[in-house]
């Protein structure tokens, strides 16, 4: 009788851990669950707009623009330009931090030399890399143009 005792408790045992393991998979199977979406396919758009503009452009002096901001751990840009001349779409999250950098060298250049277009605009680049920021300043050298006489007609 004391090995049928024994026999029963040690089956009892199994199914205990076997219960305990299957809980444990089941509970980590649901930690570990993701969604997937999966876009519909597109087909290509093909848009095309003819205009014409002339205008006379006049070059004027030298005009320089700079714009500088702290990139904390490349996610947060602290002190960046809230003017910004243009700013473009550099990514899919919106305008990258060197972009709008870049749109806020040009307005500064701009509106200091009160001119409607950079002609032959240079960028430069400088960034002072530590280890949790950056500091990073756009300069934007080119000379002042002023149109005339802007004149737009559709084809």
């Amino acid at each position: 009788m004391n090995s049928v005792n024994l026999a029963k408790r040690g089956i009892g045992r199994n199914v205990q851990a076997g219960l305990g393991m299957l809980s444990a998979v089941a509970l980590l199977g649901l930690q570990g669950c993701t969604g997937t979406i999966i876009s519909p396919g597109s087909s290509d758009l093909h848009t095309y707009v003819k205009t014409s503009l002339s205008a006379d452009i006049t070059t004027g002096e030298e005009i320089k623009g700079v714009a500088s901001a702290k990139i904390i751990l490349n996610l947060f840009t602290v002190g960046a330009p809230s003017n910004l001349a243009d700013p473009g779409q550099d990514s899919l999250m919106g305008v990258s931090a060197m972009e709008t950098l870049r749109a806020g060298a040009r307005y500064n250049a701009l509106s200091a030399s009160k001119a409607d277009l950079i002609v032959l605009p240079k960028y430069t680049t400088k960034i002072n890399d530590y280890l949790v920021y950056k500091e990073v300043e756009v300069t934007v050298i080119g000379y002042k143009g002023t149109l005339s006489k802007p004149t737009m007609s559709k084809n």
